[in-house]
């Protein structure tokens, strides 16, 4: 559950196309990962659409994701901090 949303990507128009390319670099960048989309930014919250190897859990990958979400977002946007230490996590498969 989301205790409090602060609009921190106002002028989101702005924001998307750096915000994509970061989120782009996480193949790359973050072990485990095949593949990471920005589903959805909006002014106060994002939706990610992340691919992993079997070999991380949900869990870890959305940890090493949350650490470079927020070195992304720090530098776009200095001082904001938009993760919630709850957040959720889904997976298809086995």
């Amino acid at each position: 559950m989301t205790r409090k949303r602060a609009p921190v990507f106002d002028g989101v128009e702005a924001l998307s196309e750096p915000m994509t390319d970061g989120f782009m670099a996480l193949n790359t960048e973050v072990k485990g990962i095949i593949k990471t989309q920005l589903l959805l930014l909006a002014a106060d919250h994002i939706h990610v659409y992340l691919e992993g190897t079997p070999e991380f859990s949900a869990q870890r990958l959305a940890v090493s994701v949350r650490k470079k979400v927020e070195a992304v977002t720090f530098a776009l946007l200095p001082g904001a901090n938009i993760w919630e230490k709850f957040y959720f996590t889904g997976t298809i498969g086995s």
